[in-house]
């Protein structure tokens, strides 16, 4: 358990996590083109590999939790920056978990695009079906933080008159 084995482990870690990141972005790429052509087996095929890189990524992280863990740290990002601290002192695997970082935000990005493009289909869709069946379609309401709230047929605000 010394602090150069932990350094090796971990660059291994963050290197096969990185490379996980990029292909997940890439992944996330080809599922909006995907998207934006309508073609289905396209879709499929990018659905499975999403899939598959997400697993992958999981599994990463379980292992970089157990590394913390396994050397006697919190296994949480606190944790792990104590443990970078203590093996890496001329912090040279920093910047990999940097780009760790902002790899997973451009993901999470990419995926809140793809995310919304469905929406604003399934929106569409549900149009459409209600100009067919004259079903009369709900005002859409938004919380605060810009999802759908369940409309409800009302509240009470006070109990008083």
């Amino acid at each position: 358990m010394d602090a150069a084995s932990c350094r090796a482990h971990l660059a291994r870690v963050l290197a096969d996590e990185q490379g996980a990141l990029v292909e997940l972005e890439l992944q996330l790429d080809r599922e909006y083109a995907a998207l934006a052509k309508r073609d289905t087996t396209a879709l499929e095929e990018a659905a499975d590999a999403r899939a598959w890189q997400m697993t992958r990524l999981v599994k990463l992280e379980d292992e970089r939790r157990s590394a913390c863990a396994t050397y006697g740290y919190p296994t949480d990002i606190r944790g792990l920056a104590a443990m970078l601290a203590w093996c890496d002192p001329e912090r040279t695997l920093g910047h990999h978990y940097q780009d760790c970082v902002a790899r997973a935000i451009r993901c999470r990005d990419a995926n809140s695009r793809n995310a919304a493009l469905v929406n604003a289909r399934m929106s569409r869709i549900e149009g459409m079906l209600g100009a067919l069946t004259g079903a009369a379609d709900p005002a859409r309401v938004y919380g605060r933080d810009g999802s759908k709230r369940q409309q409800s047929s009302g509240r009470m605000l006070s109990a008083e008159a």
